[in-house]
């Protein structure tokens, strides 16, 4: 048993006459680490993983300075007395929601120009900030702050007196916060993590319940420390904007997933009445994602001959793209769209007529399989699909536009590129995966 953590003797380093604040480098590290996971989720999710990158410069820069300003709003007494003191992020002084809020201004903008779904992208990125966060705490650790109370625990913080606030001077072990919050945090990450990959959930919902999650953790926590702080009622002003946070996230959650997005409500404003078809024909009306009637996603995209349209959409963008092409370099079936319309048909919810007709999903893989690791190719197939998708006028806002994506980016880099090794690792009897309003159908 530990009889204490001691506390590091100083907190950073000199390289020549430049010295480093861990507590700077500790986020520094956090942020990477948060842009290098937001990258692989939004990879799975069929998004441009590069485009983590952009989000990233617009949204860290807005994130720190939202954070700062959150702090000096809340807690102006802890601010130096000088000019620049209420830039002095180096001296510690982060206020996380101020944080989240600077960072999804910022990161909003790239967003919305490239017209990418933001409620998808939060999702994406909900673990990632939690795992910034956690390693964000190890830096207030080599600042000796937001420290709790006193204990007598075996893993109690020693703390040095000069960083003891008025009244503790006479104690020297306090409870660890920024450790009880850095396992928190990692913990809620990886359940996120968990429900992504195994539960259907509706975007925004994954980070509604990073809100949740971390705010409730917060409202235990500010029970917990003793820095200075304003108080309201007898509490901590963040104890009462935590617990706004966690009624607010979860109600926001609740909402994600009961509302806006079922078959079978009222389209919404600015959807088309039309679908226009940009190969000369006549406009034509295969989609309306709110008719009533409609409770398939096959339907809502018009059956096999809307299918088949955007199969030849597809297509169309493919062989002019210089490296997805490559993939029929050595010619396809004469019927390959109405084939790839046919399998789309039964995935979506249509008639089981490609298994009747030309096999299950085992065939299908093994004509996608062998051929090694096209991470590239995948990507660039996905954003022909896109392509395709507002060729037939759809637009990528719809929800019905959003369901397709998710759906051809799912299929893409999973199911269809799962054995890169050789044709023969495929499994027999594989049935083809079907897909909903609210993602993949999982078999009982």
């Amino acid at each position: 048993m530990l009889a204490s953590i001691p506390s590091p003797s100083s907190n950073g380093f000199y390289v020549g006459p430049l010295f480093f604040h861990f507590y700077g480098l500790c986020y520094v590290v956090g942020i990477t680490a948060a842009v290098l996971l937001t990258r692989r989720l939004w990879r799975e999710k069929g998004g441009d993983p590069d485009l983590v990158y952009t989000v990233a410069i617009w949204g860290v820069p807005a994130g720190i300075l939202g954070a700062r300003l959150y702090h000096d709003v809340t807690s102006w007494g802890e601010v130096p007395h000088n000019w620049w003191g209420w830039l002095a992020i180096w001296q510690g002084g982060l206020g996380i929601w101020g944080g989240i809020a600077g960072g999804f201004i910022g990161g909003a903008i790239p967003l919305r120009r490239q017209r990418v779904s933001i409620a998808r992208f939060m999702d994406a990125a909900a673990p990632g900030l939690l795992v910034a966060q956690a390693i964000g705490r190890v830096g207030n650790y080599f600042n000796q702050e937001l420290f709790g109370g006193p204990t007598s625990l075996p893993w109690g913080l020693q703390i040095s007196p000069e960083h003891r606030p008025a009244g503790y001077l006479a104690y020297s072990t306090f409870h660890p916060t920024f450790l009880y919050e850095l396992i928190w945090d990692l913990a809620l990450a990886a359940t996120l993590l968990w429900l992504i990959h195994h539960k259907q959930i509706r975007a925004p919902g994954i980070f509604a319940l990073y809100v949740t999650g971390y705010s409730a953790f917060r409202i235990f926590e500010e029970r917990l420390r003793v820095d200075p702080a304003h108080h309201i009622l007898g509490e901590r002003l963040n104890f009462w904007v935590a617990s706004l946070l966690t009624i607010a996230g979860f109600v926001w959650f609740l909402y994600t997933q009961r509302a806006g997005g079922a078959p079978g409500q009222p389209r919404p404003r600015g959807t088309s009445d039309e679908l226009v078809v940009h190969d000369g024909r006549a406009p034509v009306r295969p989609i309306d994602l709110y008719v009533r009637t409609m409770r398939t996603v096959y339907e809502a995209a018009g059956g096999e001959e809307g299918l088949l349209r955007l199969a030849q959409a597809w297509h169309a963008r493919v062989m002019a793209d210089e490296v997805v092409s490559h993939a029929f370099s050595h010619g396809f079936d004469p019927d390959h769209t109405e084939r790839l319309a046919s399998y789309w048909a039964e995935a979506l919810g249509g008639p089981e007529t490609f298994s009747a007709a030309y096999g299950d999903e085992s065939a299908v893989v093994r004509m996608h399989s062998g051929m090694g690791p096209h991470e590239e190719m995948d990507r660039r197939a996905i954003a022909c699909f896109d392509q395709a998708l507002s060729d037939v006028g759809l637009d990528r806002e719809d929800r019905l536009a959003r369901v397709l994506h998710d759906y051809f980016a799912w299929t893409t880099t999973t199911t269809m590129a799962r054995y890169p090794d050789s044709a023969d690792d495929v499994p027999g009897g594989l049935s083809i995966p079907r897909w909903s309003w609210d993602g993949l159908i999982r078999a009982n």
